[in-house]
């Protein structure tokens, strides 16, 4: 795995210095393969509780996102899934507090992954949920609701004919 890892990463290396690379002459689909590699990559760091390796790797995987310009929100579960493993690491935490603080303000509009980035601040290791929402003038019945409002629209979504509403194929499926 890692020597395949490597091989990708060279590619991508040399594509991103402007060399020629016959193996992936696509650059959108070499950062896919690659992203993919390090995902795999990570959930084997995770199995191992290697959190170092794995943090190794969600920041190589923001660094591809980022040369593709992709959007904030884009990067969103990344950014989620770094910040629960900086929590794992000693002298890391205020990081990741500060990594899902920003996270939940990125998902303003999206209550799915808000719910996620809430989830992880209730971890012990973080401020009472109850008091960093007060902090931030958030009303959490309020937010409950927009969640509420959300998986109702999902339900029915997937409740429909065709299992989506308006055209819609989004769909978040970054674990944490």
């Amino acid at each position: 795995m890692e020597a395949r890892l490597a091989r990708v990463q060279g590619w991508w290396d040399d594509h991103r210095r402007g060399r020629p690379v016959p193996e992936a002459p696509e650059p959108e689909l070499l950062a896919r393969a690659l992203i993919s590699a390090l995902d795999i990559a990570r959930q084997a760091d995770y199995a191992r509780e290697d959190w170092v390796s794995a943090l190794g790797r969600l920041d190589a995987t923001l660094a591809v996102q980022q040369a593709l310009k992709r959007p904030a929100e884009d990067l969103g579960a990344t950014r989620l899934n770094r910040s629960n493993v900086l929590a794992k690491l000693p002298g890391r935490l205020g990081e990741a507090k500060a990594e899902l603080e920003d996270c939940l303000a990125l998902f303003a509009a999206n209550p799915a992954m808000q719910a996620k980035a809430l989830g992880s601040l209730t971890d012990p290791g973080f401020a009472a949920l109850e008091q960093w929402l007060r902090q931030r003038r958030i009303d959490p019945a309020a937010l409950q609701a927009d969640i509420d409002a959300f998986l109702d629209q999902a339900r029915d979504a997937a409740s429909g004919p065709s299992g989506l509403r308006n055209g819609s194929t989004t769909t978040e499926t970054e674990e944490l």
